[in-house]
């Protein structure tokens, strides 16, 4: 599924198909963490939010949702500070791109220390933050 433009609020994780594998949402606008929706869509593997589809301050990955997910890219979320990722979530994330967040601290520490690793296309003042 393929987004771009304005929603403000994304449906609820029940109100989209759960037949789901990719999102892509572009210039969205997101009032709330969509996160907490999108982590429960059961065979989502990859998932992109661009150009601002998150409006807010912090998103949040809690430890049983993205089951499935390999692929995520953060792009140009000028809004986004901080970014919470509980230990077990994303299990089988192998690629995650970060870029052009100004605002995104650090990376989550459970993201860098990840066995098997994951391959990371961040920018690279993301990667001196600490």
């Amino acid at each position: 599924m393929h987004m771009d433009g304005y929603l403000g609020q994304i449906p609820l994780h029940y109100k989209i198909t759960s037949s789901l594998t990719k999102m892509v949402l572009i210039g969205s606008e997101l009032k709330e963490d969509p996160m907490s929706t999108l982590d429960k869509l059961p065979k989502l593997q990859v998932l992109v939010l661009q150009d601002n589809a998150f409006a807010g301050e912090e998103m949040k990955c809690v430890k049983s949702g993205f089951k499935k997910l390999k692929r995520l890219e953060l792009l140009t979320l000028s809004f986004l500070e901080t970014w919470r990722v509980e230990g077990g979530s994303m299990p089988v994330l192998s690629i995650l791109a970060v870029k052009n967040c100004g605002k995104l601290r650090i990376l989550p520490d459970e993201l860098r220390n990840r066995v098997p690793p994951i391959t990371f296309e961040i920018d690279s003042e993301l990667i001196s933050k600490d």
